[in-house]
């Protein structure tokens, strides 16, 4: 990768950044054809292979890219101690909204990623994509308070459910393309938070989230 696509105008990277993951996220890496991310960049396919070298290069640039961002803007949500889980991932919720904002294919970027099939590559991408996904569970399995869980029920199987459904949840809304105003899309993700709550935590007088 050329460095040089670092001294562009952040405006210019973004658009850049945007074009790829919109392309890659629709089309899938294989039938991702780089005259169509220049296109929709605003570039010559020329500079996008000066910058990036090749298809390959830009994909894997655009996966470690986002994770790093979205983990950047995600970890002050582990700044806490012995909290509520359905607190946090409220909050979560709404950082995930605001960082579509900035770029709205990003998580169905991400995620498509993780399913497709690259060989030594894909292999890659799913264990980083794992072990990001492994420490953000054992920190929250540390630092939720779980007191309020019901007998029997399992905290770690109960925090996967949340990250699945929290997965799901945005990556519907993208298809849609409702995820322009981060507090509506927070309002309508409380209703499937309040019912695995009342499903799993002892009430309290005071329990709506």
């Amino acid at each position: 990768m050329n460095e040089k696509f670092f001294t562009l105008s952040q405006e210019k990277q973004d658009r850049i950044v945007n074009a790829a993951f919109r392309c890659f996220a629709e089309n899938g890496y294989r039938r991702t054809v780089t005259d169509d991310i220049a296109a929709q960049a605003g570039i010559s396919k020329g500079l996008l292979f000066h910058y990036f070298g090749n298809k390959r290069t830009l994909y894997d640039y655009l996966f470690q890219y986002g994770l790093q961002f979205v983990g950047e803007r995600l970890r002050a949500l582990y700044d806490w101690e012995r909290e509520d889980l359905f607190a946090v991932v409220l909050r979560s919720a709404r950082v995930k909204a605001e960082i579509v904002r900035e770029y709205p294919f990003i998580f169905r970027f991400i995620m498509n990623a993780y399913y497709e099939e690259h060989g030594e590559t894909g292999e890659r991408i799913k264990e980083i994509y794992g072990d990001v996904v492994k420490r953000s569970v054992e920190q929250m399995m540390q630092k939720v308070d779980w007191s309020r869980l019901k007998a029997g029920a399992d905290a770690r199987q109960l925090l996967n459910v949340v990250i699945w459904c929290a997965e799901g949840f945005m990556l519907e809304r993208q298809r849609e393309g409702t995820t322009g105003d981060p507090d509506c899309l927070c309002r309508d993700f409380e209703a499937p938070m309040q019912m695995l709550r009342d499903a799993f935590y002892e009430s309290e007088p005071s329990d709506p989230i």
